[in-house]
Parts: C-alpha cells; sequence; structure tokens
C-alpha cells in the first residue's frame, strides 16, 4: 500500500514538474516572439493577481460583517481556546 502510495505521489510530482517546464517554455517563446505579446500576457497576471486579492478582501469584509471574527485577535493579551467553538477569543 505504501509503494503504491509512493509510487503516486511521484507520478504527481513528475507531471507537476512537466506542467512549469511547458509553462516556462511557453512564457519564454512569447516573450521571445514579440514584446507586445510578452505584455499582454503579463497584464493578464497582474489583473488575475489583483482580482484574486480583491476577492480574498471581500469574503474577509463579508466575513466579519457575519461576525465571524474568531481568527482577529486584536490586542495583545492571552488567547484561550473555548471548548464551545473552535474559535480564538480574547481573555
Amino acid at each position: 500500500m505504501i509503494g503504491a502510495l509512493n509510487r503516486s505521489n511521484s507520478v504527481i510530482k513528475s507531471l507537476r514538474m512537466i506542467v512549469v517546464v511547458d509553462v516556462l517554455v511557453l512564457l519564454t517563446f512569447i516573450n521571445c516572439c514579440s514584446v507586445s505579446w510578452a505584455n499582454r500576457v503579463q497584464y493578464v497576471f497582474t489583473v488575475a493577481k489583483v482580482l484574486a486579492l480583491i476577492i480574498i478582501i471581500l469574503i474577509g469584509c463579508v466575513q466579519l460583517i457575519r461576525g465571524v471574527s474568531c481568527y482577529c485577535c486584536f490586542n495583545s493579551v492571552a488567547v484561550l481556546a473555548t471548548k464551545n467553538t473552535n474559535c480564538i477569543h480574547a481573555i
């Protein structure tokens, strides 16, 4: 059983490495062929990163508005994990 898990884990690592190398080759090819295409790719990646940050911030704001603030500790006193919930509350 463990041998099968190790083999499947190594297959996943190999596939991941192949995808990484392919993406790097593709980006290098785009950069060498045309600077304007490279600028477009950079623009798309920048927009994707900013959108991901906005989504994360909005989800955090929604959670705070809903009252889910278990992972926010605004004062530096000792924290205590209650038995009723998984939240951490300041003393």
